[in-house]
């Protein structure tokens, strides 16, 4: 498993979302030479404030959460831990299952979880699994579960 990850074309996404915003600000200064409508314009404006600080939070979102998987795997430490079994993960109180989480132990007795599952990993699951660390930031790790998904004949969902 040392292959390396691509990340995707951040560069892509930048450009598709700055696209967004330069298309409706055309629409706006369209609509402000063909109507003269102040009105319609100020919403337009408004509009279009509001679809750029979304465009931003959204890449911001994708540039530093969506990617940290994928970080982690080019750039992190491996650390080797054990499989320890399966949380279940429950939202609004024990009524709604939402999935599984893998739990694992490294060697200090540090306990870790992976992120949540759709389907019961437990069957899937092998003997020993890897921790990517930040070496700058040691909260911030990804718990390897590749070899579940090669297991189970699926593809890995790293993003």
């Amino acid at each position: 498993m040392n292959e390396t990850y691509q990340f995707p074309n951040l560069k892509i996404i930048k450009l598709a979302l700055i696209g967004g915003a330069v298309m409706l600000a055309f629409t706006t200064v369209l609509l402000f030479f063909l109507t003269k409508d102040r009105f319609l314009i100020s919403i337009m404006s408004a509009v279009l404030v509001a679809f750029c600080i979304f465009d931003f939070f959204g890449y911001l979102l994708i540039k530093n959460f969506m990617m940290r998987p994928l970080r982690l795997l080019n750039t992190g430490t491996p650390i080797p831990a054990k499989f320890t079994g399966v949380a279940e993960a429950f939202y609004g109180g024990k009524r709604h299952l939402s999935g599984f989480a893998i739990a694992v132990k490294t060697e200090d007795g540090k306990e870790y979880k992976s992120h949540t599952f759709t389907f019961d990993p437990r069957p899937y699951a092998p003997e020993n699994f890897t921790i990517y660390f930040d070496v700058k930031n040691p909260k911030n790790y990804f718990v390897d579960t590749r070899p579940v998904f090669a297991a189970k004949g699926k593809k890995p969902k790293i993003i």
